[in-house]
């Protein structure tokens, strides 16, 4: 037989696997449970749900989204990125972490929940009950029951394409066709938090936009704020420039510079493209970050030989 230490560590493999079975049973059924929903979306949740189920829902979901984030869709932007050069704009990028933190996970995704998830019950789809107040036979929610798959996806779409205004690309066919690659994240998250908005109410929609939108919105200020993208150094020359994902105290320039050589520029909390107009004014980039930047020179370096240190390491037109 077995020795008592022999016992409790094969109860404790035991254990963990039947947790570990039971895990990716229940969370096999969220996603099943979804698939289901998504082949004919309805508003029929009838029953009440406890707390807990609520929770297990959201947790399965949640890690369901990352899965396909970072086996899909971070690849598949990579990728395209690659070949058609999307331009992001970074519309948070001169808010400090706790500016950005109020809008990108309060504010922003409540007013979102609102305009496009609310509406996905007729209860509280407030354009067509006020449409049906001048129809006869509440023709407007018999219209909005009968077609209630296009209303719910026309929704989701509509969600992930407002985020395209997210990219300075040109209004063209090609971009339109590469915005619904470039928007899955949202796509997929549009899908996600209007089934939770139907099944579990408008709140816990919302409840799930925020968290999902605190993991990455802060997962992303930490791994690269103050991230160091030069360190170039020579005996005469040091050259630091330092990503920021958020501002981080007040903007300060000083310079010495003369007749095209410049022997200090240090530069806190500005855009890349002030940098590049003091190195290279005839040249545009479409980089998002704010900088900081510190260089020394005792002999001076040239802005030429600047910018082709620039250029080497960040997209530069």
């Amino acid at each position: 037989g077995f020795g008592e230490s022999e016992r409790f560590c094969y109860g404790e493999v035991c254990c963990g696997e039947i947790m570990m079975s039971r895990f990716f049973s229940e969370f096999w059924d969220e996603v099943k449970s979804l698939l289901t929903f998504l082949k004919n979306p309805h508003q029929n949740f009838n029953r009440t749900y406890s707390f807990f189920e609520k929770q297990k829902t959201i947790t399965a979901l949640f890690l369901l989204e990352v899965a396909f984030t970072f086996l899909l869709v971070l690849p598949l932007t990579y990728f395209i990125n690659k070949v058609y050069h999307i331009r992001y704009i970074d519309e948070l990028a001169n808010f400090s972490i706790l500016e950005i933190i109020l809008l990108g996970v309060f504010i922003i995704p409540f007013i979102e929940e609102i305009f496009f998830r609310l509406p996905l019950k007729y209860k509280r789809n407030y354009l067509f009950k006020f449409f049906d107040l001048f129809s006869k036979n509440r023709f407007f929610e018999r219209f909005w029951n009968s077609n209630y798959r296009f209303f719910f996806y026309f929704s989701v779409i509509t969600f992930g394409l407002l985020h395209a205004t997210n990219y300075d690309n040109k209004i063209t066919f090609s971009f339109i066709f590469v915005s619904f690659f470039i928007t899955l994240s949202q796509l997929s998250g549009g899908m996600v938090m209007g089934y939770l908005r139907l099944k579990f109410g408008f709140i816990w929609g919302y409840i799930y936009h925020i968290i999902w939108n605190f993991v990455f919105l802060v997962g992303s200020y930490l791994l690269y704020h103050n991230t160091t993208i030069i360190d170039f150094k020579t005996n005469d020359t040091t050259i630091k420039l330092d990503y920021l994902s958020a501002v981080d105290g007040q903007t300060y320039i000083s310079k010495n510079i003369k007749n095209d050589t410049i022997y200090e520029f240090k530069i806190t909390n500005s855009e890349f493209q002030y940098l590049l107009d003091e190195v290279a004014p005839e040249y545009h980039s479409d980089e998002v970050h704010l900088i900081n930047l510190d260089i020394k020179s005792k002999k001076g370096v040239h802005r030429r030989e600047v910018f082709k240190i620039l250029k080497h390491k960040i997209q530069i037109d």
